[in-house]
């Protein structure tokens, strides 16, 4: 048993042919409020990259989105958490995901991701610094902020424009509540569709290809086409700041 394998229940880790999957089930509270899951998921990213048994990463990523009405609740309780704490939520969190951004990026193997079911805004925006991305033909991508009265996720809005220009991005944003697979395969932002039982089959095929590659030539790939990671903090910080207005303003 390599020295990553883990199981947390919400997160687990196996090894593969020499492949790492990570298997990441979080469910929304965790998702938006949890700093300690995503620091689990940074250990792990670091025992990976310290291994000579792996040559590729899998990450299989399902939300367990928890509808309209439990979302919003959520992201009132954390943003409330925020207005009402003498420590930065935000900051920890921003901390926690800027970090493990900057792990994704100096792995030096490539990352693909998996996505199979209800998926959240940040998980998909988060999948978008990974180098591929394959869905289930069964994965939807919420988008339900704007129709909830807080501005869109700042880690989604940012990756969009990134990828499509921020013209289409804002429209997407301001419109799209939900995203099918076959939306997301025609806006060029995932490689493929696939059966559910054939996901994980069909993301090991792809990743098998992508590490013939070597990993400095992938590293300086990302160096040369990924946003300073700096700019996407940037825009996460005006992302809280921005829900924290937007709470203030409502209970004026």
């Amino acid at each position: 048993m390599a020295s990553f394998e883990v199981d947390y229940g919400y997160l687990t880790c196996r090894l593969h042919e020499n492949m790492a999957i990570i298997q990441v089930n979080y469910g929304t509270r965790k998702i938006y409020t949890s700093v300690g899951s995503k620091e689990k998921v940074i250990s792990l990213l670091n025992g990976i990259m310290q291994s000579k048994e792996v040559d590729g990463i899998l990450v299989l990523c399902s939300d367990a989105y928890a509808g309209h009405e439990d979302y919003k609740q959520i992201l009132m309780e954390s943003l409330n958490k925020e207005a009402h704490s003498n420590q930065s939520i935000s900051t920890t969190y921003r901390s926690a995901l800027g970090q493990l951004l900057e792990k994704v990026y100096s792995m030096p193997m490539p990352v693909v991701m998996g996505l199979n079911g209800d998926i959240g805004p940040d998980s998909f925006g988060l999948s978008l610094a990974f180098d591929l991305r394959i869905s289930s033909s069964s994965a939807v991508v919420f988008n339900q902020n704007i129709q909830l009265g807080f501005p869109s996720s700042a880690l989604l809005s940012f990756y969009l424009a990134q990828a499509l220009g921020s013209p289409k991005a804002t429209e997407l944003i301001l419109t799209k509540t939900e995203f099918s697979a076959e939306e997301l395969l025609n806006l060029g932002l995932i490689s493929k569709i696939v059966p559910p039982q054939d996901l994980e089959t069909a993301c090991l095929n792809e990743l098998r290809k992508l590490t013939k590659i070597p990993g400095p030539v992938i590293l300086e790939t990302r160096n040369t086409l990924k946003p300073d990671l700096d700019i996407i903090m940037t825009c996460l910080k005006k992302g809280i700041e921005g829900s924290l207005r937007t709470i203030y303003s409502t209970k004026a």
